[in-house]
């Protein structure tokens, strides 16, 4: 059939497209309650629950954003590409930021964590 290392090729292949797919999923544990403090917090002086932007629920889908619902990687490229006006480069989430606002979007219910005395650690 196939030489001995065409098939430790494609074995080698099949193995680095395994990783990638487990990796490509998301890498953080997403914290919706977070993503709840994100979407609703001031960032360079508006939120994404600005009335003119996503309003304060989700679910309205208002401009979209059930779209990024679990969707890290399209809220980011929305992000970066200015898409609709967004805020474009002036915000910069990490990843685990954008999975934080990707789980709140899916679950608009998350609580806002409960805030912390300065001597809580």
């Amino acid at each position: 059939m196939y030489p001995s290392r065409y098939r430790s090729l494609k074995s080698v292949l099949l193995g680095v497209a395994a990783i990638s797919a487990i990796a490509s999923q998301n890498a953080y544990p997403a914290d919706a309650s977070n993503g709840n403090v994100l979407y609703n917090s001031s960032v360079g002086g508006i939120a994404c629950s600005n009335a003119g932007c996503h309003g304060s629920d989700p679910t309205a889908n208002m401009n979209k954003t059930m779209a990024g619902a679990n969707d890290p990687n399209r809220i980011g490229n929305a992000i970066s590409g200015n898409k609709g006006g967004t805020m474009g480069a002036a915000v910069k989430f990490s990843a685990a930021q954008l999975a934080d606002i990707a789980a709140y979007i899916a679950n608009p219910t998350a609580p806002q964590p409960a805030k912390r005395s300065r001597f809580s650690r």
